[in-house]
């Protein structure tokens, strides 16, 4: 498969993204990885920059900066599901580290049509980089006020790109969101 990623971190803090950046520089379906200074991507300014720099055939945005373990040949799995399904958009399951121990977290479905904002799709996503130009390109399709949005950007996208195919919901756990507050874990010592 030739697709390639260009990834987006959120970071916080120069240890977490570092962590993050190493785990995807070493996976051969990137492309490039750029920091995101913010804690969230949720704004429109910052989504904006996001559309205008990525190159690659498909965008993976980690949206919160938080650490992660990042599954072998989880981005490829991805790069699979999105090229096979025509998907806008994929997210996956993920497991979550606290005070040592491992718990699933599966992600809601997503259901067509639904306007709700609480879909919980994790904090990796994989967008088709075409579709996020084109949103911009138009003006979030007439969704986005002048002054753009601080908080409900990544909202508006994902209701935009729903109208344009599938958000696929791959039902697989692909990578671990780490606990910050622990003693030394698994995810720190991966790092």
């Amino acid at each position: 498969m030739r697709a390639k990623i260009d990834c987006f971190v959120a970071s916080a803090d120069t240890k977490t993204a570092e962590g993050n950046i190493l785990q995807l520089s070493d996976d051969k379906v990137v492309n490039r990885i750029s920091t995101i200074s913010r804690p969230q991507i949720c704004d429109t300014a910052t989504l904006r920059q996001i559309a205008e720099q990525t190159q690659a055939t498909y965008t993976l945005l980690v949206l919160r900066a938080t650490p992660l373990i990042m599954g072998q040949h989880a981005t490829e799995r991805l790069l699979r599901v999105a090229h096979d399904t025509s998907a806008v958009m994929i997210y996956s399951d993920f497991y979550e580290e606290k005070d040592g121990k491992l718990t699933k977290h599966p992600a809601t479905d997503y259901q067509e049509g639904s306007l709700r904002d609480d879909f919980d799709f994790g904090p990796v996503v994989l967008l088709r980089t075409d579709l996020l130009k084109e949103y911009f390109a138009a003006n979030g399709g007439g969704l986005l006020p002048p002054s753009g949005y601080s908080f409900a950007a990544w909202y508006a996208l994902r209701l935009w790109l729903s109208t344009k195919g599938a958000i696929f919901h791959l039902d697989e756990y692909l990578y671990t969101v780490c606990d910050t507050t622990a003693v030394p874990s698994a995810c720190t010592e991966n790092k």
